[in-house]
């Protein structure tokens, strides 16, 4: 209800504690439009709901499309292979210091 003065929410996530005995103090909102999530932004950013204080950050964005997508799969599986390279290099430095073949 609090947000939702703002404008459109088009979805609302509340994770909940691991033993299901309540809410765990924080939550996700998607806004329809980002003009709307500004306009909730700048209006709650200093509210106090309950005593406690609103901490209010916006999300990253993240692209969607295709290319980025593939993009990102690349960095990782780069990063994933200098890893297990290093490894290796380690594993060999070890073995060679230590008098083994």
């Amino acid at each position: 209800q609090l947000f939702g003065a703002y404008g459109s929410l088009s979805s609302v996530r509340m994770p909940k504690k691991a033993d299901y005995s309540g809410h765990r103090g924080f939550a996700f909102l998607d806004f329809a439009s980002k003009a709307e999530a500004a306009s909730a932004f700048e209006a709650l950013q200093h509210t106090h709901l309950y005593g406690r204080r609103l901490v209010i950050e916006p999300a990253e964005e993240r692209a969607n499309d295709v290319a980025t997508a593939l993009q990102t799969a690349e960095k990782r599986q780069a990063a994933k292979d200098l890893t297990s390279t290093a490894k290796r290099r380690r594993a060999t430095a070890v073995l060679n210091t230590s008098g083994e073949a």
